[in-house]
Parts: structure tokens; sequence; C-alpha cells
């Protein structure tokens, strides 16, 4: 129960405005009928990516620890892991 207190206690108003978004996008989708196949996912999406703590973005950990979210590892990569800023950098080193 501590971790549900502390989850709603994380809460932002910029996280509640996006919750807005997505609940006013997935209305329109289902009740207007606009384009649901569009707006049921970017809805349910703003709605997923705003859960405090939920791993999606990165966070800062008790003691100041950076931690990479999903996001950071599907658009980044490993790159921490590899040292390299440019992809091109690690693509022609592969191919040397």
């Amino acid at each position: 129960m501590e971790f549900l207190t502390d989850g709603i206690m994380a809460l932002t108003w910029q996280q509640l405005v996006m919750y807005a978004v997505g609940i006013t996008l997935i209305w329109l989708a289902i009740k207007k009928g606009f384009e649901p196949a569009l707006l049921l996912p970017m809805g349910f999406g703003a709605i997923l990516v705003n859960l405090p703590f939920s791993g999606v973005v990165n966070q800062t950990l008790t003691g100041g620890i950076q931690a990479n979210g999903v996001i950071e590892w599907m658009f980044h990569g490993n790159r921490s892991f590899r040292g390299d800023a440019d992809p091109a950098v690690y693509w022609n080193r592969r191919n040397d």
C-alpha cells in the first residue's frame, strides 16, 4: 500500500494534464468515433508514459542514481555500454 501512496504523492500537475489529454483522446475515439485506430493508442500511451515510477522515462532513484527508462533504451540503445555517442562510429568500427 505504501508504494501506491508514494506513486500518488509523486504526481505532478504536468502528469495530471497529460492524464486529462489521454482521457480526452480515448473519449473522442470511443464516444465520438474520431479515428479510433489512431486516438486510442495515443490516449493510452499518454496515460501509461506518465505513470509515476513506471520505468518508462529516465528517473533518479534513491541515492541520486540515474536509471534509464524503456524509451531511452529504445531510441538510444546501449550507448552507455559502448561508449559511442554516434551510431555511425560504431557501424564503421564493425565494418573495418
